[in-house]
């Protein structure tokens, strides 16, 4: 018995795959190969261009001077100061380029060079932008001129020829000269552009050397009218000092505002009484305490030893010496005799006469202070009054003063004035007399040894890169209104129709000689150009490959069908519908099949006039006058197959009702009898019905599509306007396939890219 062995599936092995490029890169890499023939090919051309207008154009030679605006500043002695700031002044700098450019400058460098007068510098050079350049710089003048006022009509045209001359001259110079800064320095580049080198460096030069004369000059006229305006100025200063002074001695005269040793008399005044006041006080105040104090002695009647040298009387002195003489005596009196002795009471009673005398005194002393005070007291209100009135004067005298303080403000502010403007005057003066300038040559103009323009390399390069610029453009619109059919895979997806094959461009090779198209004329044979036997010339060709693939597809599509009438058409004339229709008919009756070959396109037989131009009769004699098909049957001797043409000669309007009449339907039906394969070249669909009425007739339509011609977008619309047709459709044959581009189109991975694969099958 046997057992079932469950055996376990492999495990996949996994692999690092290399990523597959992005489809938009190769996209873009085939859209590149597509078009890269129309990048070259306007490189070429802007090449091309650019070189012959490098040969035509006129060779103009540049000349460069440098100048250096100093950054230093420079003093009126001529001695270079050292700047405060050595910041970069942009703004200043860029204004001194401004003026190399104004045109007072262009004017004078004119006058000098005496170029109003030089015919030759008016002289353009001849480049294909100079026409423009001639018309603006008219244009200009024109304009300009509208705009002047002529002084009489007597000399309105020499005045109009010279105005026009000037401005051309300045115009020419200004647009001519480059004038730029190098960098952030000080340094200015002076170029100026002409078709002589010589006069190119001499106008440099002469630009440079006006533009210092003319800062010089305005330095001195600037200095010139400083220094007059100073001078006014100092004058005028002068006056309004002088009156400034008279101002403040007049207000002082009048309001007894005197000075002594730069103090008012006045003020001097008040200080002395002021001092007067405060002694007088003092002494009042001292007397005061004298009068006190004699007072109290007096009233206490002490007679201490400190009275004489209190106030300084010598009779008191003397009679306190007594005094204290007699004390001493008594009291040795009283020790040895006793206090009652006489002379003891006697000494005694002289003390009290010495005590009596020693108060008279002070009395009279007192009296003496008393007086003396009261004089201080008066002199001290006396000074006190005298300086409350001074002090009443001082407060109107202070007002007067603040008055007399502006008025000598003013004045010394004049004074000073008329000293900063002398001096800045004589400093004027100075620089009037010795003018300097900052800026400098550093690098004088030489004539240049080679042109500067036109420059053969940039050109070349611009041009070049404008052209491929433009292939680019021409390339990405090629790509954007390319709407046709480029790939095999798009038929099925656009119009959801079988590829049937493709077919390259057939080359149309030698035609038939007069002779052997009379010749098989008068023996009823075909006349046959190359093209039209292609598959039989070439039997193992791609093209016949196509033709194969197309019978096996309708035999599939029509097996039950003994006989199989196939229409093929195109959508629009001229895509090789009736080249596919002879060689696909003449492959399927080489292979031994009974193939009827009937032309259709009753407006227009093409096939009928390549095949048989001599024929007098044909399909349209068969439908309407009841000929003969088998009389008017045409033989290929090289496949056997059998031929209906449309005579030469007759034309129809009303193709449609012909083709498909009941006449058609009876030819038809007797020519299936005797053949497999009845092949109709019919019309193209859009421009004609007769595919729509006739659709009826035919077991299968094959659509001939040309290759990088019809829209995509018309074929799928107007079959879908034709449901009947595409229903009938067997299949599209993509024609006149460019196969060497056909890769650029593909895909990754599509068929195309393998094609170098198929040539040992294929032969040509």
């Amino acid at each position: 018995m046997l057992q079932k062995i469950n055996i376990p599936s492999p495990v996949p092995v996994q692999r690092d795959v290399a990523p597959a490029p992005a489809p938009e890169m190769i996209r873009l890499f085939n859209a590149a190969r597509r078009q890269y023939k129309k990048v070259i090919g306007l490189w070429l051309i802007g090449l091309g261009a650019g070189g012959a207008y490098a040969f035509t154009d006129t060779p103009l030679y540049t000349a460069q001077a440098q100048m250096l605006i100093d950054s230093q500043r420079i003093g009126s002695s001529g001695v270079t100061e050292p700047s405060i700031s050595m910041m970069f002044d942009s703004g200043a700098i860029d204004s001194q380029v401004e003026v190399f450019r104004s045109e007072r400058v262009a004017y004078a460098v004119a006058n000098r060079l005496r170029l109003f007068d030089d015919e030759d510098f008016l002289k353009s050079p001849w480049s294909p932008l100079s026409i423009i350049d001639a018309a603006k710089g008219q244009i200009t003048n024109a304009v300009m001129l509208v705009m002047q006022k002529s002084t009489s009509e007597k000399e309105l045209p020499r005045n109009i020829r010279r105005f026009l001359n000037e401005r051309a001259v300045i115009t020419k110079l200004r647009n001519t000269l480059e004038v730029s800064r190098v960098g952030r320095t000080y340094v200015i580049n002076v170029e100026y552009v002409d078709q002589e080198p010589g006069r190119a460096a001499t106008i440099a030069n002469a630009f440079a050397d006006i533009y210092i004369a003319d800062l010089l000059d305005s330095k001195f006229d600037a200095t010139r009218r400083s220094s007059e305006w100073l001078k006014e100025r100092v004058a005028d200063l002068k006056d309004q000092a002088i009156s400034a002074d008279q101002a403040v001695q007049r207000f002082r005269a009048q309001n007894n505002l005197t000075q002594a040793g730069g103090v008012l008399l006045s003020d001097q005044q008040l200080a002395d009484v002021n001092t007067q006041l405060v002694m007088a006080r003092a002494e009042t105040t001292k007397l005061e305490a004298r009068f006190n104090q004699i007072q109290a002695i007096v009233a206490s009647g002490d007679t201490g030893a400190s009275i004489a040298e209190s106030f300084g009387s010598t009779i008191i002195t003397d009679l306190r010496a007594r005094y204290l003489r007699a004390a001493k005596s008594q009291a040795d009196v009283s020790a040895r005799f006793g206090p009652d002795h006489a002379q003891a009471v006697n000494l005694r009673n002289e003390m009290k006469e010495y005590e009596k005398q020693i108060f008279e005194e002070l009395t009279r002393i007192s009296q003496s202070v008393k007086t003396e005070l009261a004089i201080a007291r008066e002199r001290q209100k006396s000074l006190e009054s005298g300086l409350s009135e001074l002090v009443g004067d001082s407060e109107g005298r202070d007002q007067k003063l603040v008055k007399l303080r502006d008025l000598v403000t003013e004045a010394e502010s004049y004074r000073n004035l008329v000293q900063t403007f002398t001096a800045r005057f004589q400093e004027s003066m100075q620089k009037q007399s010795f003018p300097v300038t900052e800026a400098r040559v550093i690098t004088p103009a030489t004539p240049p040894l080679w042109p500067s323009h036109p420059r053969t390399s940039i050109l070349l390069f611009g041009f070049g890169f404008a052209g491929i610029l433009g292939g680019i453009g021409l390339g990405l619109m090629s790509e954007a209104r390319d709407r046709s059919f480029r790939t095999g895979e798009q038929i099925p997806k656009e119009l959801g129709i079988e590829l049937l094959g493709l077919t390259d461009i057939i080359k149309a090779g030698p035609a038939p000689s007069r002779r052997m198209r009379r010749m098989r004329a008068a023996s009823n044979q075909l006349v046959m150009a190359p093209q039209l036997q292609h598959s039989l010339l070439h039997p193992l060709s791609p093209f016949s490959e196509t033709m194969r693939s197309t019978k096996i597809s309708i035999d599939i599509a029509l097996p039950d069908k003994a006989t199989r009438i196939i229409g093929i058409t195109s959508i629009m004339p001229g895509e090789g519908k009736t080249t596919i229709a002879k060689n696909f008919a003449s492959h399927v009756a080489h292979l031994g099949s009974r193939v009827l070959l009937i032309d259709s396109d009753l407006r227009n037989p093409s096939l009928s006039r390549s095949l048989a131009p001599h024929a007098k009769e044909g399909v349209v004699e068969i439908l309407l006058n009841g000929r003969s098909p088998f009389d008017l049957l045409q033989h290929e001797k090289e496949s056997g197959l059998q031929v209906l043409t449309i005579a030469n000669t007759t034309r129809v309007t009303h193709s449609s009702q012909v083709i498909s009449s009941q006449a058609m339907r009876s030819l038809l039906r007797t020519m299936s009898e005797r053949f497999d394969y009845i092949i109709l070249d019919m019309p193209p669909i859009a421009p004609l019905v007769d595919v729509k009425a006739a659709s009826d007739l035919v077991d299968g339509l094959v659509l001939v599509i040309e290759w990088g011609k019809t829209k995509r977008s018309f074929v799928s619309s107007t079959l879908e306007l034709e449901p009947q047709i595409r229903r009938k459709c067997v299949g599209a044959i993509l024609n006149k396939v460019n196969l060497r581009r056909l890769v650029m189109y593909d895909e990754t991975g599509s068929g195309s890219e393998y094609a170098y694969a198929y040539n040992r099958y294929y032969r040509t």
